[in-house]
């Protein structure tokens, strides 16, 4: 159960990476990018790491 939730965690960072990505190359906005890719990352290692640590 836990390897699912976190795939789920991967699949849902995949998503918002994607579109920090699109951010910075086709609308020209660095700054709201990399907000969004370093949210996106922290947002489902921190999480993976305290599911997989108990």
């Amino acid at each position: 159960m836990r390897i699912l939730l976190f795939l789920f965690m991967l699949a849902s960072c995949f998503y918002t990476c994607t579109y920090g990505i699109n951010l910075i190359k086709e609308h020209n906005n660095m700054l709201g990018g990399i907000g969004i890719l370093v949210l996106a990352i922290l947002g489902t290692f921190i999480p993976g790491f305290v599911l997989f640590s108990t």
